[in-house]
C-alpha cells in the first residue's frame, strides 16, 4: 500500500514539473516575442501591409522607363517623408503617414505598392543589425535594371552586357 502511494505522489510531482515546465516556456515565448521589435518588420510589413496607395504619390510617373519612373517616386515620396519612431508597428492610412511621418517599413510599402501599381516588379528587402535590430527597403526592376529606394534614398542600376552599372 505505501509503495502504490509512493508511485502516486511521483506521478504527481513529475505531471506538476511538466505543467510548470510548459508555463514557463508559453511565458518566455509570449514575452520573447513581444519584446522582438524586429518581429512587427517580419511578420506585419514583409507581408505587404503598412500603408494604402494613394494616387498622388503616381503623380507623373505612369508610362515612364523605369529610372525615370523611380525617380519621380522618390520625388513624390520625398514630399511627405517624416521620420516618426512612434509610428513602428501601426497601419497607417496615407493621410496619418503624411501628417505624422513613419517609419522604414512603411515607406517601403509605399514604394512596394507604387512599383508594383506602376507595373514594375518589385521586393522588399529585410536586413538585419542583430538580434532586435532590422531595416527594410524595397527593389523594382525590370529587363532594363534596377532601383532601390529606401525612405529618402535612391540608387540605380542598368543591365549592361549582363552587369549592372550605375
Amino acid at each position: 500500500m505505501k509503495h502504490k502511494k509512493k508511485k502516486n505522489f511521483a506521478w504527481r510531482v513529475i505531471k506538476l514539473t511538466l505543467l510548470i515546465s510548459i508555463g514557463m516556456l508559453m511565458m518566455y515565448l509570449i514575452i520573447y516575442g513581444l519584446s522582438n521589435p524586429l518581429s512587427l518588420i517580419e511578420n506585419k510589413f514583409v507581408k505587404r501591409g503598412g500603408v494604402d496607395i494613394n494616387e498622388s504619390i503616381l503623380d507623373g510617373c505612369q508610362n515612364l522607363d523605369l529610372f525615370n519612373s523611380a525617380k519621380c517616386l522618390h520625388k513624390n515620396v520625398g514630399a511627405i517623408y517624416g521620420y516618426n519612431i512612434s509610428n513602428v508597428g501601426r497601419d497607417l492610412t496615407f493621410e496619418e503617414l503624411k501628417q505624422q511621418g513613419g517609419v522604414c517599413t512603411h515607406y517601403s510599402s509605399l514604394y512596394y505598392e507604387a512599383g508594383k501599381e506602376l507595373g514594375f516588379y518589385a521586393e522588399e528587402v529585410v536586413i538585419y543589425m542583430d538580434d532586435y535590430t532590422g531595416h527594410i527597403f524595397t527593389v523594382i526592376s525590370n529587363a532594363d535594371g534596377y532601383c532601390l529606394l529606401d525612405g529618402e534614398i535612391i540608387e540605380c542600376f542598368k543591365f549592361v552586357d549582363g552587369k549592372s552599372v550605375k
